[in-house]
């Protein structure tokens, strides 16, 4: 196969270009994953709502709720304890969709793909640019 124009024989300019589209693009990909920890259903996504926080995790969503929020008691319970009552950790979901954090959360993942796509900007107009925004686009228009 053909590498893409842009980056067979790239210079460092490519590269550096290249490495900041995929670490923006990358953490937007994480950021909405986490987001979709708390949007989702066990169905859709595969494995149980607020599955990072049942391991201990605390994710970009709940920073933003914690940062708002630094007296719940019921997010503390989570994060102090890990072992909680279903009802409680389904009270710190709901908490958390509600309060604003996940459209917090979601504004910086688009802000990751805009820096990202920035990177590209300095690339030739190939079809190879093309799909890579296309990745960069998808990322952030994921079904929440």
């Amino acid at each position: 196969s053909v590498a893409p124009v842009f980056l067979a024989d790239g210079d460092q300019d490519t590269i550096d270009a290249m490495k900041q589209y995929g670490y923006e693009v990358g953490m937007a990909f994480q950021v909405v994953d986490d987001i979709l920890d708390f949007t989702s259903d066990q169905n859709n996504l595969g494995k149980p709502v607020a599955s990072d926080l049942r391991q201990g995790l605390v994710t970009l969503p709940a920073l933003h709720y914690l940062e708002k929020n630094p007296d719940d008691a019921d997010l503390k319970k989570v994060i102090e304890d890990r072992i909680v009552n279903e009802e409680t950790l389904l009270r710190v979901v709901q908490a958390i969709r509600e309060s604003g954090a996940i459209e917090s959360a979601m504004d910086e993942a688009r802000q990751f793909v805009a820096r990202g796509l920035s990177a590209l900007e300095k690339m030739p107009n190939t079809p190879e640019r093309k799909a890579l925004e296309g990745v960069a686009t998808f990322v952030v228009d994921r079904h929440l």
